[in-house]
């Protein structure tokens, strides 16, 4: 039986099962087999000329390379699927798995109702915070939704309370566009600031832009000021304000420690931590979200199995180290999942992969 629904917000919460898992990730990467045993009387399938797709959010992708490549080495060494990943933007994620040029999408927003629908389900990976950062020398520690709305908003978009109402369903029309920094650091910093927005296809736009009361703003670029710089990945915009010293940008929180001349500041007196992710505190923040089709159109029996065996893997508890070990947050919970090993034991899919 398919299963639609993974337990991907579960914690592994035991440190004992966690450092078991941790081995089994890195055994992984150094390219040792961690292949799933398969009984003498399975019939052998030849997986060599198979080739699972990923698409959608670059915010996602360092975790589904993470995941995807540990997965592939489950499989018996000469006999495994490749994969491959073409991540272009949340917006991307279920165009190219309706049209079927990926087979995995995935999301750092919520799919909407037009992306949903028979032939497809979706679940959450796991949740992440949305980082507001600076230069690692700008002195700034703290920042208001406010403030940051002030930085980003185009004042046409709000020069009077109609106009405002009209673009964001709120009055903003009292609010003065905030263009240096000395208006946030009472002048111990000051420069002109230069605020970096990602794409219009992001998820990544669009949870920071929601969040911070300018949803509009997530989909058009005329309501955002014009001294916005546009940036194509997660990556390019921690780039930009590493090389920028009056630069404010946003990015997910995953992976932000290996950047140390950038620095993610407090929103409203919050830092981005996993605990105030968790439990609600930390204002920005969002779902890593993933889509998968459940109805073939075109797809092979076989490929269809190694999308259900790729979700059962992310569920599982090598899979759940795995993405805790990217950044990804999970909810605590009581049940531990299970082991891939014994998920492919019962699994239906497993018969037509030939892995029992």
């Amino acid at each position: 039986m398919r299963k639609t629904v993974l337990s991907s917000a579960l914690l592994l919460s035991a440190l004992s099962l966690l450092a078991g898992c941790a081995e089994t990730s890195s055994s992984t990467s150094t390219g040792s087999s961690t292949s799933t045993s398969s009984s003498s009387a399975a019939e052998t399938v030849d997986l060599t000329g198979e080739t699972l797709r990923f698409v959608g959010s670059t915010s996602v992708e360092n975790m589904s390379r993470t995941l995807s490549n540990a997965w592939s080495l489950t499989f018996e060494e000469g006999n495994r699927p490749a994969v491959d990943h073409n991540h272009t933007g949340s917006g991307d994620a279920f165009t190219r798995v309706s049209n079927g040029t990926g087979d995995i999408g995935l999301a750092s927003r919520e799919f909407k109702d037009s992306e949903k629908g028979e032939g497809y389900a979706n679940g959450r990976i796991c949740r992440d915070g949305i980082a507001v950062i600076v230069n690692a020398e700008n002195p700034i520690e703290n920042i208001t939704i406010q403030q940051l709305r002030d930085i980003y908003v185009n004042p046409a978009a709000i020069v009077d309370a109609e106009t405002s109402i009209a673009n964001f369903g709120e009055d903003y029309s009292t609010e003065t566009a905030v263009t240096d920094w000395g208006t946030l650091t009472s002048g111990e910093f000051s420069g002109s600031i230069n605020p970096y927005t990602r794409d219009t296809t992001s998820g990544t736009r669009d949870g920071f832009c929601t969040k911070i009361g300018i949803e509009d703003a997530k989909s058009s670029d005329n309501l955002l000021t014009s001294e916005v710089g546009q940036v194509a990945s997660n990556g390019d915009m921690i780039t930009n304000v590493e090389n920028d010293r009056y630069g404010i940008g946003y990015c997910s929180l995953e992976g932000l420690e290996s950047h140390p001349d950038v620095k993610a500041i407090r929103v409203e007196g919050i830092e981005a931590t996993a605990d105030t992710i968790r439990s609600d505190e930390y204002p920005l923040q969002r779902n890593f979200n993933y889509m998968y089709p459940t109805a073939a159109n075109g797809r092979s029996e076989i490929k269809m199995a190694l999308i259900d065996s790729f979700l059962a893997y992310m569920g599982s508890a090598e899979g759940q180290a795995l993405i805790t070990g990217e950044g990804g947050i999970l909810d605590a919970v009581t049940t531990l999942p299970q082991s891939y090993e014994d998920i492919v034991a019962e699994a239906d899919w497993a018969v037509t992969l030939g892995l029992r």
